[in-house]
């Protein structure tokens, strides 16, 4: 997603499909593509390569390279259809759609895949990539922008996974391990890998950096936990974020995209905000949220105001107070149900700074959080 495009209606689309494929009640971002899906990607490699026996002589990494320039060729910005297997015919989508029809094209080939995510990077929000199982590690593929990383830069050497471009090399090297794919249509399945990737990587919206500065990274394993955290300054004793009064759940995310993108617009990267922070999810993989403030008077108090939502008969939402640093009377959950909750409660920060945690209480279930507000309530408590 890109900072200072998705806010006018070309990205939330694709950020509903990332939220849809990776905090579903059950499944998770490895999970394979479905039939429909396979079904579609055979049916693009008749129309590109005349059949998908074309890559049947590569090997498995060599297989996902040039798909991933063949991709990156084929797909453009647009509005993304609201069934994904779509994409296939005409790939008009952002990250979450092209990571989409890459993983097709691989998996119909018998290519291992999954999702790979970062949360929370300057410029883009969130963003998704792929992994491609090569013999027992994975390796990164970035159909968005046409990219993979190796240990030296050579097109022939294995790829890197997305843990290794974010945390093996020092922040500002990877110019040295970027392969760029050419934008133009290619004879992906018999060009020489040398001429599929010799491009520069110069993207508006996407820095290499980027790569390993996002708040968390995610690849969908079984069991994972994601905590993202959204930061609040308070001026003149309030600050707040999102939607203000309850509504219906559409006016509800666009308040929370639309307030969300305005930390990603601003010149302070600190207070960037992802708009995936709103989800609180439990289940096979656990989503929860903090909430960091800023700029409190020690002992006083502050009343915190949520908008919550709910997606199921058993949502139920805890909120705690970090550490002993804060006085917070936590009274059980607060019962959502499939509705829209405003609740409150009031709090003693004991320092300039308090920091909370949301989670959601049910076995299996997916709520959001879509309003924040925070106002000193009665001066001091002493």
């Amino acid at each position: 997603m890109h900072k200072g495009r998705h806010a006018a209606g070309l990205f939330p689309v694709v950020s509903l499909l990332v939220v849809s494929l990776l905090f579903p009640s059950a499944g998770a971002a490895a999970d394979p593509i479905p039939e429909s899906g396979l079904a579609a990607a055979r049916s693009w490699f008749q129309r590109h390569a005349g059949s998908s026996e074309a890559m049947t002589a590569y090997s498995t990494e060599e297989k996902a390279k040039r798909l991933t320039q063949a991709v990156y060729s084929f797909c453009e910005d647009g509005t993304q259809p609201a069934d994904p297997d779509q994409l296939f015919d005409r790939c008009t989508a952002a990250c979450g759609g092209r990571s989409y029809v890459l993983r097709g094209l691989l998996e119909a080939i018998g290519v291992e895949t999954r999702f790979a995510e970062l949360y929370n990077i300057p410029n883009q929000g969130n963003h998704t990539a792929i992994e491609v199982k090569v013999g027992q590690g994975w390796s990164l593929f970035d159909p968005t922008f046409g990219a993979y990383f190796a240990p030296d830069g050579s097109v022939e050497a294995n790829a890197l996974s997305l843990q290794d471009v974010a945390y093996r090399y020092p922040k500002g090297s990877l110019g040295g391990h970027v392969l760029q794919a050419r934008k133009e249509p290619m004879s992906f399945a018999t060009d020489k890998l040398q001429k599929l990737f010799d491009g520069k990587f110069d993207h508006q919206f996407m820095s290499l950096e980027n790569y390993q500065v996002a708040e968390q990274i995610t690849t969908g394993e079984e069991g994972f936990s994601l905590s993202l955290d959204i930061p609040l300054t308070l001026s003149n004793g309030e600050g707040g974020i999102g939607a203000r009064e309850i509504a219906d759940i559409d006016t509800l995310s666009k308040q929370w995209l639309s307030a969300t993108n305005d930390t990603l617009n601003d010149d302070d990267p600190l207070n960037d905000v992802s708009y995936n922070s709103s989800i609180l999810a439990s289940g096979e993989i656990r989503k929860t949220t903090t909430l960091s403030l800023f700029g409190l008077e020690a002992g006083h108090r502050y009343e915190l105001e949520l908008i919550l939502h709910g997606e199921g008969a058993d949502d139920r939402i805890q909120v705690i107070g970090i550490g002993k640093g804060v006085e917070y009377a936590a009274v059980g959950g607060i019962d959502l149900g499939d509705k829209s909750v405003k609740a409150r409660n009031s709090f003693v920060p004991l320092r300039d700074t308090a920091q909370f945690r949301l989670r959601n209480m049910s076995a299996v279930g997916q709520a959001r959080v879509l309003g924040i507000r925070v106002r000193e309530a009665d001066g001091r408590t002493d």
